[in-house]
């Protein structure tokens, strides 16, 4: 059953993810994307982008985040806080010119959403 086969497959990335066992979690995610799993696009790419995270590789979990905030379609707070994660990612490293642009994006796109509050905030802390 392809359905089964796809929940059990992002449950085991999510399991190794927990368990700390990145590469292993990061292999799986990959494999997903290269299935048919669109419908499952925007969490796989969020969940690689933890991977990344937790491994410190930067800029591939900003692409990752960001691949995912343009898929959350359905769901603006997803995308939003998809957004908000590439941000401070960017802030992090100190690229201060991408994360403000990361973060006029949620302003613009999402003004009524508590997370566009989030971002108005770390503007103006970034620009202090």
């Amino acid at each position: 059953d392809p359905g089964l086969r796809r929940i059990l497959t992002l449950q085991a990335a999510r399991g190794y993810y927990l368990a700390g066992n990145y590469g292993e979690a990061k292999n799986i995610y990959r494999m997903a994307l290269r299935e048919d799993f669109s419908s499952d696009a925007p969490d796989i790419h969020f969940g690689l982008a933890e991977v990344c995270e937790a491994v410190s590789e930067d800029q591939e979990a900003i692409r990752e985040y960001l691949a995912a905030a343009g898929l959350y379609t359905q769901d603006p707070r997803l995308s939003a806080r998809s957004f908000l994660r590439a941000a401070k990612l960017c802030e992090d490293k100190e690229d201060y010119h991408e994360a403000l642009k990361i973060y006029m994006r949620v302003v613009e796109r999402f003004p009524s959403l508590p997370e566009s509050g989030v971002a108005r905030e770390r503007m103006e802390a970034i620009k202090k």
